[in-house]
Parts: C-alpha cells; sequence; structure tokens
C-alpha cells in the first residue's frame, strides 16, 4: 500500500498500560519490584513497629525505673526510616536517569519517587513522637 502521508494509528491506551505494568525493573532496581515495595511500604511498617514497641514498653519502663529506655528506643527506628528513605531516593535517581520515551518505567519511578516522600513523613512523625516523649511524662497516670 502506498503512503498516503497520514501517520499510523495511534496505540490503544490498553497497550500502554499494559506494558507499563509489565515492565521488570530489575535491571536498574536491585530486587526488581519486591525493592520497589518495600520503598513505598518500608517506612510505615517500621514507624508502626516502633510506634506499638513505645507503646508496649510504657508500663515497663515506669515500673522498673527504665524511663531513658523510652527516649532513645526510637532512635534506630528513624535510623531504619532514614535508610528505607535513602534506598527510595537512590532507586527514583536511577530510574529517573532513563529517557522520558521509556514510559514502561513511569510506574516504578512513580513508587520509588512516593517512597521517598512516604519516609520523609514517617521520619518526621518518628521525630515528633520523640519529641512528645520529652515534653509529656509518659509515667504520669
Amino acid at each position: 500500500m502506498k503512503n498516503s502521508g497520514f501517520a499510523s494509528p495511534p496505540v490503544p491506551a490498553t497497550e500502554n498500560l499494559a506494558h507499563a505494568t509489565n515492565v521488570d525493573p530489575r535491571p536498574i532496581v536491585p530486587g526488581g519490584n519486591l525493592r520497589l515495595w518495600v520503598d513505598l511500604l518500608g517506612a510505615p511498617i517500621v514507624w508502626l513497629i516502633q510506634f506499638e514497641l513505645i507503646y508496649a514498653l510504657v508500663n515497663w519502663a515506669c515500673s522498673g525505673g527504665h524511663r531513658l529506655f523510652l527516649h532513645l528506643v526510637w532512635i534506630p527506628f528513624l535510623l531504619l526510616i532514614l535508610g528505607v528513605g535513602a534506598l527510595s531516593f537512590r532507586d527514583w535517581s536511577r530510574l529517573s536517569a532513563l529517557s522520558a520515551v521509556d514510559r514502561g518505567m513511569a510506574r516504578c519511578r512513580f513508587m520509588a519517587g512516593l517512597g521517598v516522600v512516604i519516609s520523609s513523613l514517617f521520619a518526621l512523625a518518628t521525630v515528633a513522637q520523640a519529641i512528645a516523649i520529652f515534653i509529656i511524662d509518659p509515667c504520669a497516670h
């Protein structure tokens, strides 16, 4: 058939969506999709464990005279959250270096970028809770 000067018909949106969700990020992000889910959910899970641990330790710390432990237990969890944020940032920067033509990596780039934002927010929440422990006496009934 002779070229009539018209562009080829557009690709249906469902084909683009299927391509975007089936892309394997392992060549760029070690660990692939599992790593991206850790980027996204790691900080909230670490924060939740920290929150529950501090809540569970209040009676033990107050009755046994280990109040200093409550003031320090949040620090390793903050470091873990910051570590997840650093991994998310590294994954996001690796994925952002790709060309805009590679639409299949848009989901991966979004998950890693959202992981950076979520990690920042949960690090802030952890510090806010630590400040509250210093200001409000956890052993006061």
